[in-house]
């Protein structure tokens, strides 16, 4: 309807193949057990593809992980490479929160922080208003969840602290700026520049990389 009325589309041949409508819902609309079926479909279908001799399975966190997911980019499609990378990442064909995409936690982090702030406003009425969508808060699924997703975030600062200490002992001409630092380790340098601000907000920022958060480089 959409391009049509933007011209973009015919209305009359829209109209000849509109004669039957069959509305499917996104996975962030659809209910509990219809994306838990959904959910033990695509792991069923991943350890067909993937030959294993026993079958892929996900632990009980990182199954509640992939439930509160929205998957906004492209639904079940998203939940499928998300399941594909996270089998790759598994150890012993167990797929747990360590192994999903960094990504997919940053956003679950992400909106439950945004859901956790609009639930302390209230309402005009006084209520306690409600966040949209099938995730109001994640606390629904797992009080713990969140800690645990923090967890993993906290583990993966702390690794990259120890290799840029590693670096600052082996290469020292290597941590002289960012722009170095990101050539280093193979990675943009603006995700460099994000990891260090991150590291000197948690307070794991190795000694004598200081300047670097002063230099721009």
């Amino acid at each position: 309807d959409a391009l049509s009325l933007a011209g973009a589309f015919r209305i009359d041949l829209l109209e000849r193949l509109r004669v039957y409508t069959v509305t499917l819902p996104p996975l962030r609309e659809r209910s509990t057990q219809e994306r838990q079926t959904i959910l033990n479909f695509l792991v069923g279908k991943l350890t067909k593809n993937l030959g294993c001799n026993t079958s892929l399975r996900i632990d009980s966190a990182a199954n509640k992980v992939m439930l509160a997911a929205e998957f906004r980019r492209s639904n079940i499609r998203e939940m499928w490479n998300a399941l594909q990378s996270a089998a790759v990442e598994s150890e012993d064909g167990t797929i747990t929160v360590a192994s999903l995409p960094k990504r997919l936690l940053a956003e679950l982090i992400d909106t439950n922080g945004n859901a956790s702030r609009s639930l302390d406003q209230p309402t005009a009425d006084g209520g306690t208003p409600q966040s949209p969508g099938i995730k109001s808060s994640i606390f629904e699924y797992d009080g713990s969840l969140l800690e645990t997703a923090s967890s993993y975030q906290t583990l993966e600062l702390q690794f990259f602290a120890d290799v840029l200490r590693a670096l600052t002992i082996q290469s020292p001409e290597h941590t002289r700026s960012i722009r170095s630092i990101a050539a280093r380790l193979q990675m943009g340098r603006h995700l460099a520049s994000r990891k260090l601000r991150d590291l000197r907000t948690a307070g794991l920022l190795p000694a004598g990389l200081g300047h670097l958060m002063t230099s721009g480089e």
